[in-house]
């Protein structure tokens, strides 16, 4: 099963921020997020990304993960990712 969402941010950070993507899921699921990185000229810029799950046929009926999203400045924000397999 494959599924994608358009997710819209907003930096609360520091000017000139820029935030890279590490996905975190079970063996079942495969997170991928396009653009993998953020780059914030100036607080409040909004930007786009999306994200792509795909889980195995073997999946069990709830699988999970999570985006953490990390910058220069040691911040950090994470995002739980559930997917239903029924």
């Amino acid at each position: 099963m494959r599924g994608q969402a358009r997710w819209v941010v907003t930096n609360v950070g520091d000017e000139g921020s820029k935030y890279e993507a590490m996905a975190t899921s079970s063996n079942e699921m495969t997170i991928t997020v396009e653009p993998a990185t953020l780059k914030f000229s100036e607080k409040y810029q909004k930007q786009n990304f999306v994200v792509s799950v795909e889980i195995s046929e073997e999946a069990p009926p709830v699988v999970f993960g999570y985006i953490k999203w990390s910058d220069q400045y040691s911040h950090q924000v994470s995002s739980p990712i559930v997917v239903l397999n029924f």
